[in-house]
This record gives C-alpha cells, sequence and structure tokens, in this order.
C-alpha cells in the first residue's frame, strides 16, 4: 500500500483539510504498514550476539545506525581480538615498528654484563667518574703569569674545587711548573686553599721547576693528608706530611701565588704552567 499522506489543509479550520478522523485513519494505515517491518528489524538485531573478545555492535537498546555500517566496517567487529583487526588493517604495531629504525635495532640486540648495565643506570659523568676511579682534569692553563717589583704576595692563579667532587676518598693532585731569577734571593711559591697556605716552596739559586703537591682525603670529606708543605716532588724529605679539615662537601677555592723578597733588577717569579687533577674515591 502507498503512503497515506494527510491534507492539513491551507488555513486552519478553513474546511480544506482532511477531517480529524480522516486523518487518523491514514496514520493508522501507515503504522500498520511500517509496524512489522519494524519487529523484523529489531528481532534481527537482538539476535546478534558478538563472541568473546569481541567489538559488541551495541550498547543499549538503541539501534539506530546499523545501516551505516560498510562491508569494511562489519568486518573489524567481526575480528576475534587486537591480532586479527591489525592483520584485517594490515597494520605493523609493537615490536615490528622497530624494524624500522636501524639504531634501535641495533640497541635492542646488544647483550651486557651486569656490570655494563650498572654503567648505563649512572646519573652523570661525576658519577661514571667516580666508579671507575679515573681522575680528570678539573683547572689547567698554559698561560704565563707573573710577578715583578713588589714585595707583596700576588696571586697568579685561581679555580675551584667542586663540591662533592673529591669524595671521601679521594685526592687533588696539583702540578705547576715555575721560572724565576736564579740569584741568592728567595722566592716564595705558594698554593692556598680556601685562605690557607698548604704548600710553601723557597728556591733561591735555581732556575725553575715542576712542583707536585697532592691532597687526599682519608675516610671523610672533612679530613684529608698531604705531602709536606716544603717538599716539591717524588722521594723523601725532612718534613712530616700534614693534615688539614676542609670541607670538600663545599666548594674550595684554590690560589696559586708568588712573593719576592728582592725587587732587584731581574728578579720574578713566573708561573708558566699548572694543572689541577681530581682522583674521586667514595
Amino acid at each position: 500500500m502507498a503512503q497515506q499522506t494527510i491534507n492539513t489543509g491551507t488555513i486552519a479550520d478553513d474546511g480544506t483539510g482532511d477531517t480529524l478522523r480522516a486523518a487518523m485513519m491514514k496514520a493508522d494505515a501507515n503504522f500498520s504498514e511500517l509496524y512489522p517491518l519494524l519487529v523484523a528489524a529489531l528481532t534481527s538485531i537482538a539476535a546478534l550476539t558478538p563472541a568473546a573478545n569481541k567489538l559488541p555492535y551495541f550498547t543499549g537498546s538503541g539501534a539506530a545506525g546499523l545501516a551505516d555500517f560498510t562491508a569494511a566496517g562489519r568486518a573489524l567487529l567481526d575480528d576475534a581480538d587486537a591480532a586479527a583487526m591489525r592483520s584485517t588493517l594490515g597494520l605493523v604495531i609493537g615490536t615490528d615498528v622497530q624494524a624500522y629504525d636501524a639504531d634501535l635495532t641495533a640497541i635492542a640486540a646488544l647483550t651486557t654484563t651486569t656490570w655494563g648495565r650498572a654503567l648505563m643506570t649512572l646519573a652523570d659523568a661525576p658519577a661514571l667518574r667516580a666508579l671507575l676511579g679515573c681522575g680528570y682534569v678539573i683547572h689547567q692553563s698554559g698561560v704565563e703569569s707573573k710577578v715583578t717589583g713588589t714585595l707583596t704576595e700576588t696571586t697568579l692563579a685561581t679555580f675551584t674545587i667542586p663540591a662533592n667532587s673529591i669524595g671521601p676518598n679521594g685526592s687533588a693532585d696539583f702540578l705547576n711548573t715555575w721560572g724565576y731569577l736564579n740569584s741568592a734571593n728567595t722566592k716564595n711559591l705558594r698554593i692556598r686553599i680556601n685562605g690557607t697556605q698548604v704548600l710553601a716552596i723557597t728556591p733561591t739559586t735555581t732556575a725553575g721547576g715542576q712542583v707536585l703537591f697532592s691532597i687526599a682525603n682519608r675516610g671523610a670529606a672533612n679530613s684529608q693528608v698531604a705531602n709536606a708543605t716544603g717538599f716539591n716532588g717524588i722521594g723523601t724529605g725532612t718534613g712530616a706530611e700534614q693534615t688539614f679539615a676542609f670541607d670538600t662537601t663545599a666548594d674550595l677555592t684554590v690560589t696559586i701565588t708568588g712573593q719576592l723578597t728582592s725587587t732587584s733588577a731581574g728578579e720574578e717569579i713566573r708561573l708558566a704552567r699548572r694543572r689541577c687533577i681530581i682522583y674521586p674515591g667514595a
């Protein structure tokens, strides 16, 4: 039966439209034709039972949108799980993506020891140096500085030993190359840490030298032992070792100075080169 159209007229109550009875009869005829179709569609939908792990066709009781599913969409809904859906779509997901990156593939193929993995977990370069016990240079320069024409102790170089860089059982080694006039007048070559003199060499009738000084924590960050103040190399000497109590958990200021005892012509002290190496020890 064709759809029944209700004539509403041109103007309300002008007598040109269907009577109320005629309109209701047309509506009833339309509904009588539509109802069995709706019942059949809803019955078909209710019979759909997705298998385990499948995406349900609908949630709730509404059936709207069923006709909008394409064949491809219904195929996806019929996939049993995520792997099946990836296969349907032709996707490469998860570990398969790694094959596209040569670096990631190489990293994944690496094997290492427990020791090697421990190295990878270190926070930074200082942690790695501490673990390996490697020395590293914190200051060095070959730019000459000198003092002449004054009897005042003069700073020739200054630098900082960073906080916590030495560790409770580490050390700091200083190597300085000096030049001066070969005369009977005393030349004072000093190293100070936070203003405290830790090394004082007093050469006279020589023309220069290379001075090695070492200071080390001994089991604590605030307890040090160093070679004798006037000792300038490796070997024996008449002076005993020195002890200090610098707090190496804070920055330490190192100052290298020179002081003349005469301003006669040619008298000078030259700091030709200096270097400080830290050997961290946990």
